[in-house]
Formats: structure tokens, C-alpha cells, sequence
């Protein structure tokens, strides 16, 4: 199947970080890309796809080995850099970073002053804003928020109808149980601790019955117990 080019680089050029920029122009109409707008900037065509209606606007750059396709956006003044890559209908804008492998996808929004790095998944609909700092290889989804200047880094894992603000929103304990993995308990929405472990995601109470089930008081379960009650200690329901 041939791809028909859906912009050009112009001659108008930048430096950033040693690397040259070219300004985009689309040289057909997609999504709400009309021929002849300009877009933002680009170090060359494999970093953002012909294919559907991704585009790259305002003063925003892709350079390096990123990439933006599918139906994906970089506005304003957001940097995509490394081996970085958007897709899906997520959007990036603000001054947010994206760098190393970090994956943004889904209907995911980056904004603010964000930063997301490493090996760092963002996707479904979560919202990340503020100074936030999400990597590692932290995974956020569902319709998490992290906002404020939270950190989010190493293996958290959280799983939707989470608010993170700060540091102090989220315990992350590993490695632990049988599968010899990462536990994150965090401060949802309406304030309640919820929990994602493995394919586990729900309330406190509910991880407390599970382990109570398929662990009993062997020492899975008393590692796991004496997480629990850290967690509900350390994140102290609303």
C-alpha cells in the first residue's frame, strides 16, 4: 500500500541539542491539517508518519529516533526526543518532554511542564501535568491523573481511578510474594487506597481478601499482610 507524503520539510531550520530541525508544511488536507499550514519541527521524515492525521504543531520537536503517528498530536512547545514514541490519539503538549523509550498511546495526554522518560508507559486515558515526573519503567493507565510535581518512577504500576499529586500519594513495595514482583498502592479519586499487583487491580480490602485466599499465613501472605499495613499506615485513608 503506498502512503501519499502529507508534508514536506521546508528549509526554514533549527538547532537543538546539535541537531538540525526542519519546519514541516502539510501538502494535503488530513484531520484539522489543511495544505500549506505549518507545523512545528522535525529532524527528519521517520519521525513523524504520512499515514492517518498525526502532525507535529506550533514550536513543537521531534527529533532523534522518536516517532508520532496514527492519529497522535505534539503541540505547543512539547519536546519528543530519543527513542521515544506517540501514537495512538495521544496528545503531548505544553513543555512536556517525552525522551529515551518512553511510550505514550491511547487517548493519554501529556502536559504542563511534564516529563516522561526511560521506559515509561503512559496510555488509555491518563492525564499527566504539572512537573510530574514519570519513569523508569513505571506504567500508568486507565484514567489515572498525576499531577502536581509527583514522581512516579522504578515499577509502579497504577491502574486507573487514581489522583497522584505528590510523592506521598503512592507506595511502591518490591520484591515481593510469589511472583516475585512490584505491589503499588496508591490514593485513588475519592480517596480509598486501590492497589495493582500482577493482573490484581481494585481496593486495599479487596487485595487483603485475595491474599487472604490464595495465601493464607504462608510467607507470601505475611509479606504481603505487612505491606498492607504499611500502606494503609503511610497512605492513611481519606
Amino acid at each position: 500500500m503506498i502512503t501519499m507524503k502529507k508534508y514536506d520539510l521546508t528549509e526554514e531550520t533549527k538547532q537543538m541539542l546539535g541537531r538540525t530541525l526542519h519546519r514541516i508544511r502539510a501538502v494535503r488536507n488530513f484531520g484539522d491539517v489543511h495544505a500549506g499550514d505549518l507545523g512545528g519541527w522535525i529532524a527528519k521524515e521517520d519521525n513523524l508518519s504520512h499515514s492517518d492525521s498525526a502532525w507535529v504543531y506550533d514550536e513543537a520537536m521531534v527529533f532523534d529516533d522518536a516517532l508520532v503517528c496514527d492519529d497522535a498530536k505534539v503541540r505547543d512547545a512539547a519536546v519528543v526526543f530519543n527513542h521515544a514514541r506517540i501514537d495512538g490519539e495521544a496528545e503531548i503538549s505544553g513543555d512536556a518532554v517525552i525522551g529515551n523509550a518512553a511510550h505514550i498511546w491511547g487517548q493519554a495526554k501529556i502536559a504542563d511542564s511534564a516529563c516522561v522518560a526511560d521506559r515509561a508507559c503512559v496510555f488509555n486515558q491518563a492525564q499527566i501535568g504539572g512537573f510530574a515526573c514519570i519513569g523508569g519503567d513505571a506504567k500508568i493507565y486507565g484514567d489515572t491523573a498525576v499531577c502536581g510535581g509527583a514522581r512516579i518512577i522504578d515499577n509502579t504500576a497504577i491502574h486507573g481511578n487514581a489522583r497522584i499529586t505528590s510523592a506521598a500519594d503512592r507506595l511502591c513495595i518490591g520484591s515481593i510474594g510469589s511472583r516475585d514482583g512490584y505491589v503499588t498502592f496508591y490514593r485513588g479519586k475519592g480517596g480509598a487506597i486501590r492497589v495493582t499487583c500482577g493482573c490484581f487491580n481494585g481496593t486495599i480490602d479487596e487485595f487483603a481478601k485475595m491474599v487472604a485466599r490464595a495465601h493464607g499465613n504462608n510467607r507470601h501472605g505475611r509479606a504481603y499482610g505487612t505491606a498492607i499495613e504499611l500502606a494503609r499506615t503511610v497512605l492513611a485513608e481519606a
